[in-house]
């Protein structure tokens, strides 16, 4: 049912980890980034709601943290 789904995954692990042995630092250094990505995406979502009344607050945390998901999955390598 999901074999196509298990190779994909298997043959996505398998990629990443001949960049890891082929380049750590450049691994390292990717990691760094998303790290840096989503943090970066966290804090724009807590200074925008900060300036916010109640209400908004809770929409506009509700909508930046659903476009943030939306983003790493789109930048992480799924297909539609």
């Amino acid at each position: 049912m999901f074999e196509k789904d298990y190779k994909n995954l298997s043959q996505l692990a398998s990629t990443k980890i001949t960049f890891f042995q082929n380049n750590p630092i450049g691994y390292f250094f990717h990691s760094i980034l998303a790290g840096l990505f989503i943090g970066i995406g966290i804090l724009l979502v807590f200074s925008v709601s900060a300036q916010l009344s109640k209400m908004l607050k809770y929409i506009c945390f509700s909508a930046l943290l659903i476009l943030l998901a939306i983003l790493i999955l789109r930048f992480s390598g799924r297909k539609k």
